[in-house]
């Protein structure tokens, strides 16, 4: 079986968000991950596949919250940014936990969140470069998955 990686990503610019909704921002974590999570889902409906989203299982609070917005978002639906809403059929289950250090995908991820912020925090791209190629996009909708800040 031959797999084709994808890169799929968002940058929450955390600042820029606290200045806009004050108290009532939005965690930045849960933000960008459900803007991952709905990008990877049109993603899915576009191909006509199904997926699974796993996660690190890092901090039991915010898998907790996640939960919950996964939940939230097959209920109502999801939408963050220009994409339409969207109730993630295609996702497999709501949401799976893992340990990184069992899961090589989980510590390619990391590699690939760490390069980002290296780019965005230290100025480095070295890292960064290196995930150039993986980046998904669909010329003909006119769609990328290219790192997004989101506000």
């Amino acid at each position: 079986m031959k797999l084709k990686l994808v890169a799929i990503d968002s940058t929450v610019n955390k600042v820029a968000v606290r200045q806009k909704w004050g108290e009532r921002s939005f965690h930045p974590q849960s933000y960008a991950m459900s803007s991952i999570v709905h990008k990877f889902s049109m993603h899915l409906n576009r191909l006509d596949k199904i997926g699974s989203v796993i996660h690190d299982e890092d901090k039991i609070q915010f898998n907790l919250l996640l939960q919950k917005a996964i939940i939230s978002f097959r209920k109502n639906g999801i939408e963050i940014g220009p994409q339409r809403s969207d109730k993630m059929r295609k996702i497999l289950n709501d949401i799976n936990f893992c340990p990184s250090h069992l899961s090589p995908g989980l510590q390619l991820a990391d590699f690939a969140a760490s390069a980002i912020w290296q780019k965005y925090e230290r100025g480095n791209d070295e890292f960064y470069k290196l995930i150039e190629p993986l980046w998904g996009d669909d010329q003909t909708l006119q769609i990328t998955y290219r790192d997004s800040l989101i506000i």
